[in-house]
Formats: structure tokens, sequence, C-alpha cells
């Protein structure tokens, strides 16, 4: 990788500069730069006697080192400048709001009298874009003048000033123009390549493909070489990709939440049906709504039945998928307050057992002391259980996998046994008189409250009947 930032008056910043007939291979060159104001040409790959070959190179310029543009438009800015043989490079050249100037900017030219050019299988994209249309300063894909073999490249231009290139002095504004003028390119192809993040700052730039690239198996297997700018062969990977990476990049990947799953409240799954890919945006949502996550394998531990979509997107490619976690609601028991009470675990035949508490805060492991006993055994047994308990949910992690979740509630029903007072323990189901942490049930007969009283709720059936005494007060602590 070559970086470089010069302070010149005129003159030429040369990345690389190469004198003999070599092949240059490889080369990532990018974010050269000129501090000074006028007439200066930067070049990415400068070939001084026109004969080198040039093969799975990355040329990205008219982007500084912080990913802004080079706006001066009295800069000059060459990609590449030689080289009779040209295979596989990827040249952009970007930059937005560029000034009036001179010359403008090209991916590649190749001037003067030299071996014929064979130029196949390469990405030349000039973004480069002037700030007002009607400026005069053109931006190109390629400048030739003189008869050559081109043919399986891939051209792209998106800016004011644009132009595909110029042969012998002749301007084309298109492909098509192009090709009628120079008697080549004739399986070329206009088209964005879809590069992941060519104008990006030294620390980000990538000049790989993306996914759904035009550039995946579009190229001449008669002119291509063995392996790309990652020194993979390229003959694994839908053999010819055009430009210096090669890889499997006509079909989208496909998004896959994973397999539907269910546990009971106060479990996690985690979602996903594979691991990571590099360069793939991963963003995952819920219904109901609340969730997000954009990594490819988050854990959930949803309180209710939920479902996930994964929206997968990279390139040009977007791709839905969706799992559905069903969250079984915990096992209510509705016992009487201050009596003895067991919970038995699902899978008994574990070798591990941890019961946990959970009030209102989150699971929180529970210990044997006057309340609890069995808490490392199958069955959880609370001794004469307060009401204060009403609405703790407890489950026992067995093998460190949580079973089914329990929640206690306290429920008191009259019987009317004795007569039909409410403050008399003996019409109780119970045994004791309702507290406010006791749901009340009224099925049957006529009851009357004949002094304060609490509960914490009151259900009474259509044919039984319930009166407030006079002077007296029931209070409703839901």
């Amino acid at each position: 990788s070559l970086q470089n930032y010069s302070n010149v008056e005129g003159g030429s910043v040369i990345a690389l500069y190469v004198s003999n007939n070599i092949f240059i291979k490889r080369n990532l060159i990018y974010r050269i730069n000129n501090t000074g104001n006028n007439n200066v040409t930067i070049y990415g790959i400068y070939v001084k006697d026109r004969f080198s070959e040039l093969e799975n190179n990355m040329v990205s310029l008219g982007i500084d080192n912080m990913g802004n543009s080079i706006t001066n438009g009295n800069v000059t800015i060459i990609g590449v400048s030689g080289g009779h043989v040209m295979r596989h490079n990827t040249i952009y050249i970007g930059g937005n709001n560029v000034a009036e100037g001179f010359i403008g900017s090209m991916c590649y030219e190749f001037l003067g009298n030299a071996l014929p050019t064979n130029c196949f299988n390469n990405i030349f994209f000039n973004a480069r874009s002037n700030a007002l249309p009607t400026y005069t300063t053109k931006h190109q894909c390629v400048n030739i003048d003189l008869s050559y073999s081109s043919n399986y490249n891939l051209f792209y231009y998106n800016g004011n000033g644009s132009i595909l290139g110029t042969y012998q002095g002749n301007r084309y504004l298109t492909l098509e123009n192009y090709k009628a003028g120079s008697g080549v390119e004739v399986n070329s192809m206009f088209n964005n390549p879809n590069l992941v993040a060519p104008a990006a700052s030294s620390t980000a730039i990538n000049l790989h493909l993306n996914y759904g690239s035009p550039a995946d198996g579009a190229g001449d297997a008669n002119n291509t070489v063995n392996g790309d700018y990652d020194k993979e062969y390229r003959n694994s990977l839908t053999p010819v990709d055009i430009g210096a990476d090669a890889g499997n990049y006509a079909n989208c990947p496909i998004a896959n939440a994973g397999n539907d799953v269910a546990f009971f409240e106060g479990g996690s799954a985690q979602l996903g049906g594979g691991n990571a890919v590099a360069g793939v945006n991963y963003l995952w949502s819920s219904n109901p709504v609340g969730f997000t996550s954009f990594v490819a394998n988050p854990i959930v531990s949803p309180t209710v039945s939920t479902i996930y979509t994964l929206t997968l997107s990279v390139g040009n490619c977007v791709s839905n998928d969706s799992v559905f976690v069903n969250v079984f609601p915990a096992f209510v028991s509705s016992i009487c307050a201050n009596q003895p009470f067991s919970i038995s675990a699902n899978n008994t035949a574990g070798t591990s057992f941890q019961w946990q508490v959970n009030a209102g805060t989150g699971y929180v492991n529970i210990t044997n002391n006057t309340t609890y006993s069995g808490t490392n055994t199958a069955i959880l047994t609370i001794s004469n259980a307060p009401s204060s308990l009403y609405g703790n949910k407890y489950r026992c992690l067995v093998n460190n996998i949580s079973d089914v979740v329990r929640q206690i509630k306290f429920k008191n029903s009259w019987t009317g046994a004795s007569n039909n007072l409410w403050n008399n323990a003996a019409n109780w189901s119970c045994g004791v008189i309702p507290d406010g942490n006791t749901d009340v049930l009224i099925e049957t007969g006529n009851v009357l409250l004949n002094s304060n009283g609490i509960c914490r709720s009151i259900y009474v059936a259509p044919n039984a009947t319930f009166t407030i005494g006079t002077g007296f007060v029931l209070t409703v602590t839901r």
C-alpha cells in the first residue's frame, strides 16, 4: 500500500514510478495528495517506457486521507499511465464538487508509440464530479492514442463532466460510441462495479467487489491470470471476475434467522442460522417491537412469544427471514399463605440443580434458609410461605439449563362454613382472614363485611352476594 502527500507547485506526484519493463502486481495505491495549488499531476502508477505488465493492482485517487474530496480543479489525476499489458486491475477516481480546471482526470491513459496494448478484465470507475455541470473539465475512464486490443472491461462514471473516454483525440460520451469509434471493447460493459468502499478514509478504504457486482463471472478466460489481488485462485471463484478481486459475488447471501425455538419463561436462545460473514450488514428487529441488534447471532431472552426478523444487506442484495420464539408462560400455583408448598422440576433426572427466584428484578440463586429448602435438588420446598411472596417466579436450572417456570399466588375462597361474616377465619378455605396479598374468590353465599377489610383482588360470582357494612371499607391493593 502506498500513500503520499506533497506540497510541490507544478510537476508531478507519483506513487509508483516504473522505468523498466517489469511485472507490477498486487499493489494498493490510495490517497495520494498534493497541498500545492496549480498545475500538478497525480499518478497512481506511472510507467516511463510504457512497457510493463500490470496485474491485480488496486488504485483509488481523488480522495484525501480522511475521505474528503480533493476539489482543486488544477490538479490532474491519472490512475495508471502506461503499461502495455493491463489485466485485472481496479482503478477508481473519486471526488465531488471539483473546481474548474485544465485536464481533469482519467483512470487509464496510454499515449505515445509503444508495443500494442492489451487491456482485458479491468475495472475503470471514474466517479469524479465537477461542482457545476457547465464546467468544461472532463473526467474519463480511459485516454488512448494508438491502436490497441481491449475487451471484457467494466466501465462506469456518474459525475458532472464525465465521459467514457478519448480515443486517438476523439472524445466519446458513451461506451457504445466508444466501441464504434475505436473498434474495441466489443464485450465490455458499462455498469456500477459495486465496490465495497472505494471512497472511504485510509482506515476503511476497500476496493473489493460487493455481492451482486456485475463484474462477477463477466471476464475473459483467455486473458486472465491465476490468482487475484488476495492471492486466491480465480478458477475456483466463478471465473472469470473482472477487476483485481475475485469471489463468488453473483449470488446474494440469503438471510437465515435460524429455526423456531420454544422455552419456558426465563429462558434464552441464540438467533441466526450461520456465522457472521465479513462485509455483510445484519439488522434484527422484533414483533412486539423493542429489540434491535446488528450482530449475526444475538442472544435473546423474551418474556413473551416474539417474532424476530433478520434483514441482511450487502451491496445490491437485501434478504429477510424470520424466526418465532415461543415462550411458555409460567405455571401459576394458587396456594394459601403461611402453609408449606413444594415445586418440582420437570427434568428430575439431571445431575445438578439450582433453584432461582425472580421477585421482579431478574432471577437470582436461592439457598437453603428458614423459608427455602431443597434449593439444590429437584424439589424446592417453601415452608410457611408468607403472602409477601405473591407473584414470585421460580425456576430450576437443571444441568445449567432453565426448566419450567412456576409462579405462586395466594388465593382464599369463601366457604361460609360458620356464618356470613367476612371477619371470621372459619369462613375461609385457608382458615385465615384475607390480607393485602391475597386474591379473594366468592362463588356462592351472602357475605357481609362487618369490619374494615383488605385483599389484593376480589371476584364475586353472579349468584353470590357481597355487602359492605355501614361505616366499613374494603381496601383492594391490586
